[in-house]
């Protein structure tokens, strides 16, 4: 049996990430932000939008009040999740 590609690895992550989301009502933007605002590590926030209606849409997720508990009960959920499975920089070719 071949190994299960480096990117196809991610799918199941993936897909728990897409129904933890879904039964928090949140976007993956929506939660990535909050996760970003909870952490006390982070003190800045860079991002890149194509055009006003991007900015718009982050400025609005950005400002969605998300509960401390569903923040972390969403972290512990995925702590186990190898953080090199998405660097990009550490895919393999």
């Amino acid at each position: 049996m071949r190994p299960m590609s480096f990117c196809a690895a991610t799918r199941p992550v993936i897909r728990d990430l897409e129904a933890a989301c879904a039964e928090a009502g949140l976007s993956r933007r929506a939660l990535a932000l909050a996760f970003v605002k909870a952490n006390p590590n982070i003190s800045h926030l860079v991002f890149g939008v194509d055009n006003m209606a991007q900015m718009k849409e982050i400025v609005e997720d950005f400002g969605q009040e998300v509960d401390s508990g569903v923040v972390k009960s969403i972290a512990d959920r995925f702590a186990a999740v190898d953080p090199a499975m998405f660097l990009p920089n550490n895919w393999k070719k």
